[in-house]
């Protein structure tokens, strides 16, 4: 992709869009009929493997596109013992399992990738961590239970194997890929925030789906007025801060861009409905420091910026107003409400407040076990015990004592301390600041995907994304694209 290029192509997205709602409407059914959803899970998983087999980079593109669709993963499951082995995980199995095959019969071809000194201290750094904290880990005297499953997240970066295959028109097809799931999280947004606002009668059930496939959260806030919170949103605000960003750069007439602009709006809307306290925070302040930046280095004319300031600030109006009209349109009638919905949810940000309240608890706990092994780490899988204020928690501990021990900790960066110690957490920022700054000195496309890294990096410091496989995928691509050589 030329580094001022930037196309959708609305076909191709308007066929990825219908592929997502096929996808939904299969895991719906799978909720409805429980001993279907093997059935389906199974046809689904042999077409992906058909397609991996003759087409790894197509693959590639629909494991990319199941990350916008599939939040924790378990948009489809295969239940096996009383488990259940999500479509995520099936996915990764398959493609790294035909990768393997494919190593071993062209070895000289990764190999030739891997002289690439970028990419080889990338994924060196990012075994060392793995293996570190493993080792920690052992003899800290952690569980194995517990070491494999805070240790898995970590092995999606093993995906960065098969990314070096790929061809140099796989950005472009991204591109498309990431167009249509900014559309699919924006219909699907709308469409939970009015099925809600409104109380149709099927509420529960879509409601219990949600939460069983753990889409995500849906949780009343005031008036006629839910927060639809799902984890993939994080894509909406990456891409509105990529659009941002690029569109600054570009500063062609609207015309020209109005595609853009579009699709900015559709992810401006999804942030904000998602009332994430992190994603408005990160989106912010990462825009702040850009325009800082920009303002600093004063290669435009005064106008140009107020023009800009102007349309961005109608995007926000019409997003806002859309909302408005979701939750108010008359039918079924409601009652109209008008509310300050986004300075309460700022306001709540103490310690009365579930969420806010228990992640403040956790700080304590969690500082101290950093300053007892500040250095080299606790290791992956040890556990924290704190008091928790979240009803979801509560509910769990033993007589609603609320006392919860965890080895997932909501503050990211701390956590990443906490398991690696310093030295693992330095290592980390700097194989993320290397993709970041090999992008801004690129410029165009880079530089404004090296800025939407940086809201992921500020997201990370309240919620966990960058050892998650929805931040790893962005981390991967990235580095493929920052370092990608013809």
């Amino acid at each position: 992709m030329h580094k001022n290029s930037l196309s959708i192509n609305w076909k191709t997205v308007g066929f990825i869009f219908l592929l997502f709602l096929a996808l939904e409407l299969l895991s719906f059914y799978s909720f409805l009929n429980p001993p279907a959803k093997n059935i389906i899970t199974t046809i689904v998983a042999i077409i992906f493997l058909l397609v991996a087999y003759f087409n790894i980079s197509l693959a590639l593109l629909m494991a990319t596109a199941e990350l916008f669709i599939g939040s924790q993963g378990y948009l489809l499951s295969f239940g096996v013992g009383g488990a259940n082995i999500s479509l995520r995980i099936i996915i990764w199995l398959i493609i790294i399992s035909l990768s393997i095959v494919d190593y071993f019969r062209r070895p000289d071809f990764y190999k030739d990738k891997l002289r690439n000194k970028h990419h080889l201290f990338f994924i060196g750094g990012i075994l060392t961590l793995l293996i570190w904290g493993s080792i920690v880990a052992f003899f800290n005297g952690v569980s194995y239970v517990n070491l494999f499953f805070d240790a898995n997240n970590w092995l999606f970066f093993l995906l960065f194997f098969p990314l070096l295959a790929l061809p140099s028109d796989f950005i472009g097809k991204l591109w498309q890929v990431i167009a249509a799931g900014s559309l699919w999280l924006f219909a699907k947004t709308i469409f939970l925030l009015y099925f809600f606002s409104h109380n149709f009668f099927t509420q529960p059930v879509i409601y219990k789906w949600m939460r069983d496939f753990r889409f995500g959260e849906i949780t009343y806030v005031s008036g006629n007025f839910w927060r639809i919170f799902m984890q993939n949103q994080i894509f909406a605000l990456l891409a509105a801060v990529f659009l941002i960003v690029y569109l600054w750069q570009k500063r062609a007439r609207i015309k020209e861009t109005a595609d853009l602009w579009l699709l900015l709006f559709f992810n401006i809307t999804t942030v904000i409905i998602s009332y994430s306290r992190s994603f408005w925070l990160a989106g912010v302040l990462t825009l702040f420091i850009w325009f800082v930046y920009v303002i600093a280095k004063g290669r435009f004319k005064f106008v140009e910026l107020l023009r800009f300031n102007f349309i961005l600030l109608v995007v926000l109006l019409f997003s806002w107003l859309f909302i408005l009209l979701t939750v108010n349109f008359p039918w079924p009638y409601v009652k109209p409400q008008v509310g300050g919905i986004v300075t309460e949810r700022i306001a709540s940000t103490t310690k009365s407040e579930p969420a806010g309240g228990s992640r403040l608890a956790l700080l304590g706990p969690l500082w101290q076990g950093i300053k007892q092994n500040w250095f080299v780490g606790n290791g992956l899988g040890v556990t924290v015990t704190y008091f928790s204020r979240d009803p979801r928690i509560v509910s769990t501990t033993a007589g609603g004592s609320g006392v919860y021990t965890t080895y997932a900790f909501e503050w990211g960066w701390l956590a990443l301390w906490f398991k690696f110690g310093l030295a693992g957490l330095l290592l980390f920022v700097y194989l993320l600041s290397k993709i970041f700054i090999m992008g801004w000195k690129k410029g165009g496309v880079f530089r404004a995907s090296a800025v939407s890294l940086l809201t992921l990096i500020l997201v990370h410091f309240t919620t966990p994304y960058l050892d998650h496989p929805l931040g790893i995928a962005v981390i991967l691509f990235n580095q493929l694209l920052m370092f990608y050589e013809d």
